[in-house]
């Protein structure tokens, strides 16, 4: 999905940047134009994934990224929103006050409807806790209220699966901004 939304920028002949977090910021590339940037930025995502699966600490990183960013900018956000506390929310909305903000929560298909049978287990990547899960209630328990969270801030907000269709995705979240909603969209 982030390449797709930097050829987008790139064939607009925009700037592009590229900040990627967990409990602080791993690497960010200044915002550019051309093809070097493109390549710059796919170079970025590719390079050590390995330390993408720390502790995520969403309220640091919106603090960082408030920081990092000088000039009004769209901003998309990508990510699991997994966080023990919603304490981000203020640093979210101070970040959708000066940035025109998207956000994209991505969600496993077992997340959000898990097989009938106990006999699986889930591994959270960044704390490697293994969670035995009972129902498909107690795996989304705390998370819808993501959504009603996000819309009550003026945040645009929208869902999306690990097996959504990226490009889909992009369209669905391009006809939902040129509507001017700013209500929640699943895709799956």
């Amino acid at each position: 999905i982030v390449a797709l939304f930097i050829a987008l920028a790139h064939l607009n002949r925009d700037r592009s940047s590229l900040i990627l977090f967990a409990d602080s910021l791993l690497t960010y590339v200044p915002p550019m134009r051309g093809e070097a940037q493109l390549f710059r930025i796919l170079k970025a995502l590719l390079d050590d994934p390995s330390a993408h699966y720390r502790q995520t600490s969403l309220m640091m990183s919106f603090s960082d990224i408030e920081k990092q960013l000088q000039r009004a900018s769209l901003c998309v956000v990508i990510s699991d929103f997994l966080d023990d506390s919603f304490g981000y929310m203020k640093y979210l909305q101070a970040l959708s006050h000066k940035h025109e903000l998207s956000c994209l929560r991505v969600r496993d298909p077992l997340e959000l409807k898990p097989p009938k049978s106990s006999l699986f287990t889930l591994q959270d990547l960044e704390s490697r806790q293994i969670y035995y899960p009972s129902s498909g209630d107690q795996m989304s328990q705390g998370q819808d209220a993501w959504s009603s969270q996000m819309t009550s801030r003026g945040i645009f907000a929208m869902d999306m699966t690990t097996t959504a269709c990226s490009l889909a995705v992009i369209k669905a979240m391009i006809q939902q901004k040129s509507l001017g909603s700013r209500r929640r969209l699943r895709v799956k």
